[in-house]
């Protein structure tokens, strides 16, 4: 029986797969790190230099370097931070420690990504420095796709509205959903509209603001007395007002 030819995958004109370094893709150093020796670990630093990268280890990818998660990720997010890297890859048994501790370090922006289409969306629209990989679910096909979308997506150019300017922009529809600009949960009553406002009256009597204490607990808004500790206390505080 003859042998049965495998069928070769067709691209389009011009398209290479897994190419190498490239005009578009230049030659970078990218400082990498993982806490286990695990398979996963070798084949990232293999891709990298096969791509034509030069690589920096860190962890478990170093002999004799400490090889926990929290060391590691943090000296490969440093490398970043200090310029002497381009891009940085933390692999943990997760991923989620080793973003959490290379996000530790002031100007770095990691991402853990499973997939191909998070690890483009977190170039192109987070601008993500470093790449987070777990080593429990990240198959070698699965990191070739990764690092394909990650080391060729663009961070996007367009002007993006920063957290404050987007809590002002929607401090109108918070508001009206009862929380604060700030998201948390705004009290109803005066008190509310004096904090939202600012309108606070210098000129009332320690009556008047029992009252609009006492009202703002449901009271009956009778007047108040100095208790022991030197507060404002309603007397008729969450009694039935009387005509």
């Amino acid at each position: 029986m003859p042998a049965r030819s495998r069928k070769q995958p067709t691209f389009p004109a011009g398209h290479t797969l897994w190419p190498a370094v490239s005009p578009e893709r230049p030659h970078m150093i990218i400082s990498i790190s993982s806490d286990w020796d695990e398979p996963v670990a070798h084949l990232l630093a293999k891709e990298l230099e096969d791509r034509g990268h030069s690589v920096i280890a860190h962890g478990a990818l170093k002999p004799g370097d400490r090889t926990d998660w929290s060391y590691a990720s943090q000296a490969a997010a440093e490398d970043v931070a200090a310029a002497r890297a381009d891009l940085g890859i933390v692999c943990c048994w997760t991923g989620t420690g080793a973003a959490l501790a290379a996000n530790k370090v002031r100007g770095v922006r990691a991402a853990l990504c499973h997939d191909a289409y998070t690890a483009a969306g977190a170039r192109r629209h987070n601008d993500a420095n470093v790449l987070a990989v777990s080593l429990r679910l990240t198959s070698g096909p699965i990191l070739k796709e990764i690092l394909e979308a990650w080391l060729n997506t663009p961070a996007s150019q367009t002007p993006r509205i920063s957290p404050t300017s987007r809590t002002s922009t929607n401090s109108t529809t918070l508001s009206a959903q009862g929380f604060s600009p700030e998201g948390r949960p705004q009290r109803s009553g005066r008190k509310a509209c004096v904090r939202a406002s600012g309108d606070v009256s210098k000129d009332e009597t320690p009556d008047e603001r029992g009252r609009h204490r006492a009202r703002d607990r449901g009271g009956a808004g009778r007047p108040v007395g100095r208790g022991r500790v030197g507060r404002a206390v309603d007397r008729d505080a969450g009694r039935p007002h009387r005509q």
